[in-house]
């Protein structure tokens, strides 16, 4: 039976992206979206670009977007390391909502993400303890899954995926989850129930709620990429070092025409931010070489790492919208820019391994000569 049409609400592009890329996988119609744009997508996947605003701001944001796209089902993102105000958002969005109960499990196993007594552990590491928490701009300082959303005045129980059920339920309920198998138990108890809760997680359970059974297969190539790598996450910068070493000329310039120059012998281009930068104005000027090459190459499309870096080069394109056509690995979109119709990849800062950018570059040229 096909599922209630879901709005997934994201605090940042790349959560919003993952979700859109499996929508596409199963073969329905969705996009990210900037702003909520009346029509808009069949499944629309909003970037409310939250995760660093006050509490206050974000929580308005998250309750405006459920006024203004009503579905059935309601998916509000949450990080997997527990960056950002998804407690307070979660708030805002059953206040907004009506709705009594939500059911919170943000564990993700393909990324060793999981939740275990309430705590969240990436890598097997309690997410304060890693790189969530010395994030620049908000850094993680709890592990715990149960005490943000305690902290927002709602009742909250925590339980292992044995006892999960909703009977007799109301407040919110984290469950544990280790295996995809837990993600898919959960799913399928809240099946029957979709309209009258909040579903908030990381794009485990997204996907254990919307199984691909023939992923799709016409995905855009271009003939030559531009990696724009703005998150400071250790896993990107990792993944950099390979980008680097497989021969890909990197910078760390402001100069566009630098970087339009590469392309004149390179068919993969990489502009990164220093490691030690201000994070908001290295980010604009990575959209702003983003665009100066869009114009200047022929048959270019993006390899994107980390939701502030996609954003950015969508504002600087004047794009409010990427249409995922699926995904090319777990939580890795491919989809185009709408307006300048541009081939893009986006994935989060945190996830994939060593060989994920050379990956991407290579799922997004496959076809080129």
């Amino acid at each position: 039976m096909e599922s209630p049409r879901f709005v997934v609400l994201a605090d940042d592009l790349t959560s919003a992206a993952e979700a859109a890329g499996h929508l596409a996988d199963t073969g329905r119609a969705a996009s990210v979206l900037l702003e909520a744009a009346a029509g808009g997508a069949a499944w629309p996947c909003m970037d409310l670009d939250t995760r660093h605003l006050t509490e206050a701001a974000a929580t308005t944001r998250h309750a405006r977007a459920v006024e203004r796209l009503p579905a059935a089902g309601i998916y509000k993102t949450m990080d997997s390391s527990l960056r950002g105000n998804w407690a307070a958002e979660l708030a805002a969005v059953m206040q907004a909502s009506s709705r009594r109960l939500a059911v919170v499990a943000p564990a993700c196993p393909a990324y060793d993400r999981r939740t275990v007594g309430g705590h969240q552990l990436a890598n097997g590491v309690p997410v304060h303890l890693g790189p969530a928490g010395r994030d620049p701009v908000r850094p993680v300082t709890d592990s715990s899954v149960v005490r943000p959303i305690s902290c927002q005045g709602l009742t909250v129980a925590s339980v292992t995926p044995e006892d999960f059920t909703l009977t007799g339920r109301s407040g919110v309920v984290v469950v544990d989850a280790s295996t995809a198998a837990d993600l898919e138990g959960i799913a399928a108890a809240v099946q029957d129930r979709l309209a009258e809760i909040v579903l908030c997680g990381s794009p485990g359970l997204w996907e254990a709620l919307h199984p691909v059974h023939q992923p799709r297969r016409d995905l855009p190539t271009t003939r030559k990429a531009l990696v724009l790598i703005g998150s400071l996450h250790p896993t990107t910068r990792e993944q950099l070092a390979k980008l680097t070493s497989s021969g890909v000329p990197v910078l760390t310039t402001d100069n566009a025409h630098e970087a339009v120059q590469l392309f004149e012998t390179a068919a993969t281009v990489a502009v990164a931010t220093p490691e030690a930068s201000a994070v908001g104005p290295q980010l604009s000027t990575l959209g702003e070489i983003g665009a100066r090459c869009a114009a200047a190459v022929p048959d270019l499309g993006f390899v994107l790492s980390g939701g502030d870096t996609a954003r950015a080069l969508a504002t600087a394109l004047h794009t409010n919208e990427i249409r995922a056509a699926g995904t090319v690995a777990p939580g890795i979109m491919i989809g185009t820019l709408i307006g300048p119709n541009q081939p893009v990849i986006t994935k989060a800062g945190g996830f994939g391994d060593p060989d994920t950018l050379i990956s991407a570059v290579g799922a997004l040229t496959r076809n080129a000569r």
